[in-house]
């Protein structure tokens, strides 16, 4: 699968094309999305719930952005999103559209 995968630094948007696989890991859904950048790196998600992944995100140049990723299913309108907790706000949240 390919897409475009958004996510915020230093307050500003920032868009990166990804190529992404699917897999199983322990019976639980597994997304492997790598970014189609330079410097390359991936982001490995799991199934936390039916909405939601979690996982990290990895970088092979050290001031690319990497760590804890939350990736949530959210409406075309916007709606099924959550007040971050603090451990989200401290990790990087993507969303993708329905």
């Amino acid at each position: 699968m390919s897409g475009v995968l958004t996510f915020t630094v230093r307050g500003e948007a920032v868009s990166v094309n990804v190529r992404g696989r699917l897999g199983d890991s322990s019976g639980r859904l597994t997304l492997v999305l790598e970014p189609l950048t330079e410097h390359g790196g991936w982001i490995t998600l799991t199934s936390v719930d039916e909405h939601r992944l979690a996982g990290v995100g990895r970088s092979r140049a050290s001031w690319e952005p990497e760590g804890p990723v939350e990736l949530q299913r959210q409406g075309a309108d916007g709606r099924g999103a959550r007040v971050p907790d603090e451990h989200q706000r401290r990790s990087r949240s993507l969303s993708t559209m329905e």
